[in-house]
């Protein structure tokens, strides 16, 4: 969540999820080392396996597992233990969505109805972007198609231009 960022225009940024690195002129590329918030790295990353896109979509999945339930979906104070969670162990998600209404006026059994859809649908999505086989996580398209995302206009949403404009590239680390 540290980093999603909301632009004044209203849009999301995604900044790093912490596996970025700067490499000098001088530095291999096929660097095998890891780098990252092993919390949120895909079980083909923390096993130094070739992984791609895939991997990302299992960054999502925990981000949006954290976002939603205030927690991570593969924790323990032991790094150890993470490791083997994120490779071994299936998520285990929270009995309910924690929700709360601005209005106590709505009707409470629409309220419950509706908290149910999202909860189910939400579950749908994250334990598909959590899959250890990265070959059965979904596509960012396919991401899409999931019930959760059903109201979002997709041809515009897919027709959006996105650049770099105005992002501050700081290179004193690497000197």
């Amino acid at each position: 969540p540290e980093n999603i960022l909301l632009m004044a225009s209203g849009h999301i940024k995604l900044a790093d999820f912490g596996l970025s690195q700067i490499l000098l002129d001088n530095e291999d590329e096929n660097k095998k080392e890891f780098v990252g918030t092993k919390e949120y790295c895909a079980p083909e990353v923390i096993s130094a396996k070739n992984y791609g896109k895939e991997s990302d979509i299992w960054s999502y999945g925990c981000s949006l597992y954290s976002m939603f339930y205030k927690k991570l979906p593969f924790f323990s104070e032991n790094p150890i233990k993470v490791i083997k969670m994120i490779t071994e162990k299936e998520v285990k998600f929270p009995q309910s969505l924690a929700v709360s209404f601005h209005n106590e006026d709505d009707n409470p059994e629409l309220k419950e109805e509706h908290i149910n859809a999202v909860y189910n649908d939400l579950n749908e999505l994250i334990n598909a972007c959590l899959q250890k086989d990265a070959a059965k996580r979904p596509t960012s398209n396919e991401l899409l198609n999931f019930k959760l995302f059903k109201e979002i206009d997709k041809d515009t949403l897919q027709s959006m231009k996105y650049s770099f404009d105005n992002v501050v590239f700081d290179d004193s680390d690497s000197q």
